[in-house]
């Protein structure tokens, strides 16, 4: 009868250890969905901030700056676009992680490394997000300071940028 219970309480520890395991790989699951979640977000943000980009630049209803100097902010735009194309491609690959780990829902070991792939992928989304609002906000600024200022202030700094 000992024996018996005894193997009886081996199989409630097992069974306990396989629902920890399972609540762990749950867990993780779920991270990666919420970090899917987040990236489809900046995705739509970036597409967002895509489409205006090229609207200013299309559109043709406020000031555009003569001189050539002046005009050399504008390459700030490419710049700001490459980021958010690194930006979208970072969520692509998010979203790619995501579904391989639909295939391991419940096996925690696999859903490590795809969490961790997830987590950097996202870091680095959020990373070139933030560095493509900073070249479009440069460019504003310095749009800014034109539109104000007028072309000579301008040109100034400018002039002393390129003799530094």
């Amino acid at each position: 009868m000992s024996r018996l219970s005894s193997k009886f309480y081996k199989l409630n520890i097992q069974k306990v250890k396989s629902e920890q395991e399972s609540s762990g790989a749950n867990q993780l699951f779920n991270c990666i969905k919420s970090i899917e979640s987040s990236a489809g977000k900046i995705s739509s943000w970036s597409l967002s901030v895509l489409g205006g980009s090229i609207l200013t630049l299309l559109s043709d209803k406020y000031l555009h700056p003569e001189n050539i100097e002046l005009r050399l902010p504008y390459i700030l735009f490419f710049i700001g676009w490459v980021f958010l194309a690194i930006s979208l491609y970072n969520s692509k690959e998010i979203l790619g992680r995501s579904i391989a780990a639909e295939l391991y829902k419940v096996d925690k070991d696999n859903l490590k490394p795809i969490f961790r792939k997830c987590n950097k992928l996202y870091k680095n989304q959020l990373m070139f997000f933030n560095l493509s609002l900073l070249a479009f906000g440069i460019w504003l600024v310095i749009y800014l300071s034109w539109w104000i200022f007028g072309d000579c202030i301008l040109a100034i700094l400018i002039k002393n940028w390129y003799e530094l």
